[in-house]
């Protein structure tokens, strides 16, 4: 078994528990890879779990299947640390929940021993902080867009100036896109229009006091002079391709 177990790869695991699981990966995503091994690992854990006599007992698992979720396991643990990682942020992020609420959801002392594991899981897993759920207001989509425009522009750093206006336009135009379920193909495409109209929709969805707060950010990139606007609407397409590179790099409105 040893030699067989060496010889197999995780691609190898991978290509084996997905021809068992056709849809895994499509469930799984791109972003963690380390999810497809968790889903994975408790799906073949699951099948092995399950009496013959039930209605939808599994097909049998053979000896590579096994060799292929073995191969998996410290994947898999690590896309559980992953998962509680993102459904932790998502739940912070929620209006009026406190860290104090997380912990007693989760049977921690306190609200400070939830905030530091989860400090500690980002920083060993290396999840960046736009991986992570945003709150649904301006100012933290604008965060957002602070950290997509700096990523964006860490090869020839911008005027500080014109990236904090493109920060504030990538910010109410990512607040749209999160209520009106859009593709970066979609914001670029806002970028072409001064006035943005294409944000519309979204801000109509958004929270009054956040969708005004947009809003007016938009109105006022605007009224800034075209070379202006067009130095920033630059900034704003490099941060949206951190956010949603294009399939194709000439794929620009």
């Amino acid at each position: 078994m040893t030699s067989r177990t060496d010889r197999l790869t995780t691609d190898d695991a991978v290509r084996i528990l997905t021809a068992r699981y056709p849809d895994l990966p499509a469930q799984a995503g791109t972003s963690a890879p380390h999810v497809f091994a968790a889903l994975a690992v408790a799906r073949l854990a699951a099948d092995l779990s399950r009496s013959p006599a039930e209605e939808f007992a599994a097909a049998p698992v053979t000896r590579q299947e096994l060799d292929a979720a073995t191969v998996l396991i410290s994947d898999a643990h690590t896309g559980i640390e992953h998962a509680e990682v993102i459904l932790t942020a998502a739940q912070y992020v929620q209006d009026g929940v406190s860290w104090d609420d997380i912990a007693a959801l989760r049977g921690h002392a306190g609200g400070a021993t939830s905030q530091k594991r989860q400090s500690r899981l980002i920083e060993r897993l290396g999840i960046p902080d736009t991986a992570l759920p945003v709150a649904p207001t301006l100012p933290a989509h604008t965060k957002r867009a602070r950290a997509l425009v700096e990523a964006a522009t860490t090869q020839e750093p911008a005027s500080p100036y014109l990236a904090a206006q493109a920060a504030e336009v990538l910010g109410a135009l990512l607040l749209a896109a999160r209520y009106d379920q859009v593709t970066g193909a979609d914001l670029r495409a806002w970028t072409a229009d001064p006035a943005f109209a294409g944000a519309a929709d979204g801000l109509a969805a958004a929270p009054r006091e956040a969708a005004e707060a947009a809003h007016h950010v938009l109105a006022a990139a605007a009224t800034l002079p075209e070379g202006t606007r067009g130095d920033i609407n630059a900034l704003v397409l490099a941060g949206i391709d951190q956010w949603d590179p294009p399939a194709d790099a000439q794929d620009r409105p």
